[in-house]
């Protein structure tokens, strides 16, 4: 789903898949400015990298012994987020620990952005 600032000078977009702003779009100029994912170069906008980013060492997590998968740039851009405040001025998304993260990430965790 997504999500919708409007502004005066700017107008944002925002898909709760990963809170991943998609758009940014300047109406002064009426250009868009963020990258518009194509899907024949990259097919994301700007995701948000949690819990690390970059690789891991052999793609996995270990904790106390125990080995989780471990994607490039985590996991949390390909989760549904809750959109917990959406005014005329602010977008607020939350991801927390649930049994499907644990899968990923054995730690209890809030993450609002």
């Amino acid at each position: 789903m997504q999500y919708f600032l409007d502004g005066e000078q700017i107008s944002v977009a925002v898909e709760s898949k990963g809170a991943e702003i998609c758009s940014i779009y300047n109406k002064k100029t009426q250009k868009e400015i963020l990258w518009q994912a194509d899907p024949d170069i990259w097919d994301r906008h700007a995701p948000l990298l949690f819990p690390h980013c970059g690789n891991v060492w052999d793609k996995q997590l270990t904790v106390q012994g125990r080995a989780y998968p471990a994607a490039q740039h985590g996991f949390a851009r390909d989760f549904e987020f809750a959109c917990s405040r959406h005014d005329k001025k602010a977008l607020v998304f939350r991801l927390q620990n649930s049994p499907l993260t644990q899968n990923y990430y054995p730690y209890q965790f809030a993450l609002e952005v």
